[in-house]
């Protein structure tokens, strides 16, 4: 009798075990929201477990239910494993990726965009991925070409690509033009100065240089400056002017001292004029030494623009010059 009830518990034990055992075995489902789309479009992934210490996803942990959207670019077969353990259960979905054809492609361009009346110009095209090419004016054209076109206004061309992936259109404007009217007849080649005009033309191209105290050297500013008044002296209408140069000096030094500083620069300014082909009898020259300054003043800046050489137009210069002769 106790060997019969031993026995009978023992078994009891046994099956709670195996039922528990059974019991604890992880289950897993997922379904799509759909299995067939289109290429871009989305998708929503959804799950539920039990029993599971883990779950992943296409290898990825998430939680042990829930969901999520995704977006497949192609055809792809989801995994969802739930885990317990040395025990596992999986579930499989796929979603079909429909994957549309590609859109047509275009470039159409011009030899020239803009012509006159009576031209031509070609135009080029190349499309793919198109089963139909239309351009404008011109109908069905081959999906890689080219047309010679003489609109006579002002045309826009448009070319359009078809195909099983949607559609592209480019255009082009071509401009036309009125041939331009009969040239008219040449102008005057020669224009009249006053002496007014030379006056201005010498002040503006002969213009005033400075000197260091008590010098009289022509410093690397001041024989630029004399340079190009020769440049303007000797052009063809300006040979005959004829000028004076006034050697100035600052406040500083004697009268009779500054009178003989002022002609030595006066003297510097003709003789390097002189050196580069201007005519001694065209140049006159004068010593004002502090007798006629430019600006008032008993400081440096006064004193030096003071020290200076001015150059004065005393007439000549033609009165016709040409029209390229500038001022």
């Amino acid at each position: 009798m106790h060997m019969k009830r031993r026995t009978s518990g023992l078994f009891f034990s046994l099956c709670v075990v195996m039922a528990l055992g059974a019991a604890c075995k992880p289950q897993i489902s997922l379904q799509v929201d759909r299995d067939h789309i289109k290429q871009g479009e989305e998708v929503t992934l959804t799950w539920t477990s039990k029993h599971a210490r883990t779950v992943t996803l296409n290898g990825e942990p998430v939680a042990k239910s829930g969901s999520k959207t995704v977006k497949p670019r192609q055809t792809t077969v989801y995994e969802a494993v739930a885990r317990r353990g040395k025990k596992e259960a999986r579930a499989r979905a796929q979603v079909e990726v429909e994957i549309p054809p590609p859109a047509p492609t275009l470039t159409f361009t011009a030899e020239r965009n803009v012509i006159l009346r009576g031209e031509s110009t070609t135009l080029r095209w190349s499309a793919t991925h198109a089963d139909v090419v239309e351009i404008t004016g011109l109908g069905r054209v081959p999906p890689n070409g080219s047309r010679r076109v003489s609109p006579s206004q002002s045309t826009t061309y448009t070319a359009t690509a078809r195909g099983p992936g949607g559609s592209e259109t480019k255009s082009i404007r071509i401009t036309v033009n009125e041939p331009p009217p009969p040239p008219p007849p040449p102008p005057p080649t020669t224009r009249t100065r006053t002496a007014d005009d030379i006056a201005r033309e010498f002040a503006e191209n002969v213009r005033v240089i400075y000197f260091a105290f008590d010098s009289a050297e022509l410093d690397q500013e001041a024989q630029s400056r004399l340079r190009a008044a020769v440049e303007w002296l000797n052009r063809p209408e300006n040979r005959t002017v004829r000028f004076r140069i006034e050697g100035h000096c600052d406040e500083r030094g004697t009268e009779e001292y500054n009178l003989a500083l002022g002609d030595r620069r006066a003297h510097a300014a003709r003789d390097f004029l002189i050196s580069l082909g201007i005519s001694p009898d065209r140049i006159e020259t004068i010593s004002y030494g502090e007798a006629r300054p430019a600006v008032q003043g008993h400081d440096e800046r006064a004193w030096a623009l003071n020290r200076r050489d001015e150059f004065v137009y005393r007439g000549g210069g033609d009165t016709e010059v040409p029209l390229d002769g500038g001022s």
